[in-house]
């Protein structure tokens, strides 16, 4: 039997994801990529362009992923409240210079 994730809720996709489904990650991805971009652009940081913003709002999707239970509400918001977390973190990282 072919799953249509398309038609999925976000809520079912992060399960499915969680289970290690590519798929329904992909299509979670999609979904979240236009808000991701648009949180993006609200940041700046020295030496890091909107992609590289984008890509950290990923990781925090990643963990929302491992994270998320139905209890939390619905996913998409949460999702995005952890993207925005982890871009914020960048802001209160060293940077590579500072370490040095």
């Amino acid at each position: 039997m072919q799953k249509h994730w398309e038609a999925m809720s976000d809520e079912a996709l992060a399960a499915a994801a969680l289970q290690a489904e590519d798929r329904a990650f992909t299509v979670l991805v999609a979904r979240l990529l236009p808000p991701l971009r648009a949180m993006a652009e609200s940041y700046r940081l020295p030496g890091l362009d909107r992609d590289d913003l984008v890509q950290e709002g990923f990781l925090g999707v990643m963990s929302a992923v491992r994270h998320y239970h139905p209890g939390l509400g619905e996913f998409t918001p949460y999702a995005l409240t952890c993207a925005r977390h982890s871009i914020c973190l960048l802001y209160t990282s060293p940077s590579p210079r500072d370490v040095e």
